[in-house]
Parts: structure tokens; sequence; C-alpha cells
């Protein structure tokens, strides 16, 4: 487990994915795997010290803990990343429904050496079987989800959609070509 929060770390929730796929192949059913980031929570470790970004992570395990279903899993993937599995029944609306009680947890400030700290989170979603043929897939394009939505202005999710694979590809080779032209001296 995650030596700060308790949580699942990323071994154990990667373990815990692969199983609840297994499970949903046999029974037909549905996972979602929600990806989480705390949105600027690097300007409290700079401003505030590491001491203080520690204190606002547990304060946020804390406050996000009650929401789990019974069944589901959660798991701090590393840094300020977070992910939630959703098995059950109706996958697909509690998933939608635990993002906007996520947004809610951001209402109240965090509290960081003496100081009201305000935070929000970027969250993607995804679905298996719907978007993912496997558990690493799944993961995967719920952070791809997540990114879409923090470049999209932040505090609140994202449902994966295939658009975004092309959005991702067309920057990558548009940032190839940067650095080729930066090789070669172009600019």
């Amino acid at each position: 487990s995650d030596y700060l929060t308790g949580l699942l770390n990323r071994q154990g929730f990667e373990a815990a994915l692969d199983g609840r796929i297994a499970e949903a192949d046999a029974t037909g059913s549905e996972v979602a795997c929600l990806f989480i980031d705390l949105d600027r929570f690097k300007a409290i470790n700079d401003n505030l010290g590491h001491a203080a970004g520690d204190s606002v992570l547990r304060q946020f395990t804390q406050r996000l803990q009650p929401l789990i279903g019974k069944g589901d899993s959660i798991s701090r993937l590393g840094g300020d990343e977070f992910a939630i599995l959703v098995t059950g029944g109706a996958v697909q609306e509690r998933a939608a429904a635990l993002c906007d009680t996520v947004v809610n947890i951001f209402d109240l400030p965090f509290q960081a050496e003496g100081q009201h700290v305000r935070l929000s989170a970027s969250m993607g979603l995804a679905f298996y079987p719907l978007h993912a043929d496997s558990a690493a897939e799944l993961l995967q394009k719920s952070d791809m989800a997540m990114y879409e939505r923090k470049r999209d202005g932040k505090n609140g999710a994202q449902v994966f959609d295939p658009s975004i694979l092309d959005r991702t590809r067309e920057r990558a080779e548009i940032e190839s070509d940067i650095e080729a032209a930066l090789a070669a001296r172009w600019f």
C-alpha cells in the first residue's frame, strides 16, 4: 500500500484492475476507471513545502474514502494522481455521479501550514469493455481523458472519446516536427 495515504499503490491497483476485468468478462459487466489529478498541487509543494503537500494529500484521501462504494477500489498512483475503480451494477451512472461528488470535495479549502489552500481536480473516465481491451489500456485511456480535461480548463471530468487519440497523435507529430526543425536549425 501507499506509505502516505494507506491506499493501494499503483501495483496493487493494477492487480485489482486485472482481477475486476476478469470478473467483468465472466459476468458480462462493466468496469470504470476514474483517473484523478489534483490541479495546481505542485504550487503547494513549491511554496509551502513537501510536508504541507503530504498533509493535503492525506486530507484529500480522508475526504475521498467515504465516497467509494463497496467493492470499489481507490489508489494513489503516485504524486498527486489517484485512481478509482468502479464495479458492480450501473457502472456508468455511478462513475458519473462519483465525478460530481469528487468535484464537491474541493468546495472546502484544505489546511496546510496554518493556511487555507484551495484546489480542484481534473478527472478522466474510461469504461471496460467500451473503451479498452485490457487493464493497462483502461488506465491509459482514463489518463488520456484526464489530460484532455486539464487542457480544456481543469476542475471537472472528461469521459474518454476516440477523438482524444487523434488529437494526441496530432500533438505528438507537431512536437516531433518542431524538434526536428530545431535540430536542423530552421529557427
